[in-house]
């Protein structure tokens, strides 16, 4: 996952037998560089490069890479609530907003404002997966399954951004 100025790229990585998450420079030359031993999933940066989202026991986590060592913590959780899972996290654009895929039974996708606290809005209607963010920061896309024609269609959702966004 390309850090947001494209110098850097993060990525799960096995080192002697240990998983772990590094990052390297995009000229190489360099070894890549540990930024945390755990098994966790890449997702979004933020828009200053800061924190990387990341994906770890079925909830979504913010890695603040400027620490020293980098830390973990909690943005998205639905341990408490069952045995849901969130997944698939992506910063609006503008850094305001986080978007993500989670669910029970049926996933649904949500927003959430980041770095949070804040309400957690449901955009999705039906079940759906797979979200992204228009890079103009005013359309979510996802896919929802058709129920009666057992196929995924592309769903867009307007959003109008701040910092009390509106779909």
């Amino acid at each position: 996952l390309w850090t947001p100025d494209g110098r850097r790229i993060a990525f799960r990585s096995l080192q002697s037998g240990v998983r772990t998450v590094a990052w390297q420079r995009a000229e190489g030359g360099a070894p890549p560089e540990l930024l945390i031993r755990e098994w966790v999933s890449p997702g979004s940066w933020s828009p200053d490069g800061r924190e990387l989202v990341v994906v770890k026991d079925s909830a979504i986590w913010g890695l603040d890479v400027t620490a020293e060592p980098p830390t973990l913590r909690s943005l998205v959780s639905f341990v408490d609530q069952g045995s849901g899972t969130a997944y698939s996290p992506e910063i609006s654009p503008d850094g305001r907003w986080l978007l993500f895929q989670a669910g029970f039974e049926m996933d649904q996708i949500y927003l959430e404002p980041y770095p949070g606290p804040g309400p957690r809005l449901q955009v999705s209607g039906e079940a759906g997966i797979s979200p992204a963010w228009n890079p103009n920061g005013r359309e979510i896309f996802f896919l929802a399954e058709s129920k009666a024609q057992g196929r995924f269609r592309m769903m867009s959702v307007a959003v109008t951004p701040g910092a009390n966004a509106t779909f």
